[in-house]
């Protein structure tokens, strides 16, 4: 090391300077930097969240589940499982503490813990940072789609965590496969994706003794030990899904809920996935068709347990919307080691291709240190800008959907009327949370619990031209309609009709909605 005269090293003279970050460190963190702006970005939705919160704040008044319904006027005293009410009673606690701009915080850390295994198996697939986050976009764009608050966020970290100890455990690498039913032990409680975990060491277990089987034990396949621990944790783990309130009826729940009539008719999340609709494309179609020629035309070979993985979830992401996250996240580790194959296949088959992948996915150069930080120090601002404290006052947006109704809700409870409303089934959530027990919904987010019949006999209502005989048989006294309801064409007409109706009158009008009240006989 130079010194000067007096034997003070240069360096120290120099001072305190901003250590390098090469542009391979910059990409290591863009990703997790774009997922908190991504879900930071979502407002609270009107469905899926407000009566989970409701929910959570009954649990820790009284200090019990409920196990009947007791938020709605058609169905009251139906037997209702309660199958996520650890996450619930969470939230709750959460917004007791913080209100929503810490729920939303904490929400968006769970993303984030969530992306992390499957963007570090992606990691140890390439040993090439950039191919990681490339592969990893794809588990990256579903969970930026699926940011908005709800109980489901803390299946997709569990999930990442089983699917992240499985494959190291497949691959002789450190695991930590004996916390699996621990961790189920919570999740059995937290939300019902909870089979997926078992559905993970199954699938695992059976393609992995099927090599062993075909292959014999000297083709890098597991030892029967090593099978045996597999077949314990998944034993112990289904074990450990016994410890929830409703014993074994939890799978019943389940399966009832998967099964559904009324979610599948009315909720499109539960319908098979469009490949002419934006969340068709980036829940299923989007990943499997750039999947597919990647498998194709790489140099590695698929393996079983990859083939098995990616037909079950395949298959299970068609069935629904939603279950498209599950498929993204199991593909993107495949991906990442099929990518890998471009890099040692030879030039003979695409000399042109694996030079344009190898120049723009393969690291190398450290750019400019000074840029590299200008370009960190945007991105952490951008996030910064975009936290639920700083977001809504610097842009005059609030931290929930701007179609919530607030100021409608806030009209209903000033005025304390009684008697029962006709709403918009997107409405019924947030009726529950600002309303009950004063108020009580038609119709909610719950949809497995009100039935096909009640949810047919809901939309029909729309359609019909006597829409006011339909109510009758509910004692509507109020109706809260949603304006320009693209989700519902008749709503609009049933406005005007109401507008223009003796039996009818306008209490309460804003940009988002208007309130009806009907009229006294005579």
């Amino acid at each position: 090391m130079a010194a000067d005269r007096e034997g003070v090293p240069n360096d120290r003279k120099r001072g305190w300077r901003l250590p390098d970050l090469t542009l391979d460190r910059l990409w290591l963190i863009f990703p997790v930097v774009i997922l908190v702006i991504l879900s930071f970005h979502h407002s609270v939705r009107l469905l899926d969240f407000w009566w989970h919160l409701k929910v959570g704040q009954i649990i820790v008044e009284t200090m019990s589940l409920p196990r009947v319904d007791m938020f709605s006027f058609t169905v009251p005293g139906t037997e209702f499982i309660l199958q996520n009410w650890l996450t619930e009673t969470i939230y709750y606690l959460l917004f007791r503490l913080g209100k929503l701009e810490l729920l939303i915080a904490i929400h968006t850390l769970l993303l984030v813990a969530s992306f992390i295994p499957i963007y570090h198996l992606c990691w140890e697939a390439t040993q090439r940072v950039r191919l990681a986050v490339f592969s990893s976009g794809i588990t990256l764009l579903a969970l930026a789609a699926y940011a908005n608050a709800r109980p489901q966020i803390v299946s997709f970290l569990l999930f990442a965590c089983f699917y992240w100890s499985l494959v190291r455990f497949c691959q002789g690498r450190r695991s930590y496969l004996w916390f699996l039913p621990m961790l189920m032990a919570f999740w059995v409680n937290l939300h019902g994706a909870f089979v997926l975990g078992l559905g993970l060491i199954a699938i695992h277990l059976f393609s992995e003794s099927m090599r062993r089987l075909v292959l014999g034990s000297g083709h890098q396949t597991l030892s029967a030990t090593q099978l045996g621990i597999l077949s314990a944790v998944f034993c112990l783990s289904l074990g450990a899904t016994l410890l929830n309130p409703e014993g074994p009826g939890v799978f019943e729940y389940v399966v009832g809920v998967l099964q559904d009539p009324g979610s599948q008719l009315f909720v499109t999340e539960w319908k098979p996935p469009n490949i002419k609709s934006l969340p068709g494309v980036v829940f299923f179609f989007g990943p499997f068709f750039v999947t597919l020629p990647i498998m194709l035309f790489s140099s590695r070979k698929l393996r079983f347990t990859e083939f098995c993985l990616f037909v079950v979830f395949g298959v299970f992401a068609l069935s629904a919307l939603r279950n498209g996250i599950w498929f993204s996240m199991i593909i993107s580790p495949i991906v990442a080691r099929m990518l890998t194959g471009t890099f040692v296949a030879e030039t003979t088959r695409s000399p042109f291709l694996t030079r344009i992948i190898s120049q723009n996915v393969g690291d190398g150069g450290s750019g400019n240190p000074f840029m590299n930080w200008v370009i960190l120090l945007v991105f952490l601002t951008g996030a910064i800008v975009s936290s639920p404290w700083l977001f809504p006052r610097f842009f005059q947006k609030p931290i929930w959907q701007e179609e919530t109704p607030v100021s409608a809700m806030d009209f209903l409870e000033e005025q304390a009327l009684s008697g029962n409303i006709f709403h918009s089934q997107i409405y019924g959530d947030y009726l529950v949370w600002r309303l009950w027990p004063k108020q009580r919904s038609l119709i909610d987010g719950r949809m497995h619990i009100f039935g096909e019949d009640l949810a047919r006999d809901y939309l029909a209502t729309f359609s019909d031209t006597c829409w006011e005989r339909r109510l009758e048989k509910w004692k509507i006294r109020y109706l809260l309609l949603r304006k320009n309801d693209k989700l519902l064409e008749g709503t609009d007409r049933i406005i005007q009709e109401a507008r223009t109706s003796e039996n009818w009158q306008a209490i309460y009008e804003d940009e988002l909605c208007i309130i009806f009240e009907k009229a006294a006989p005579g």
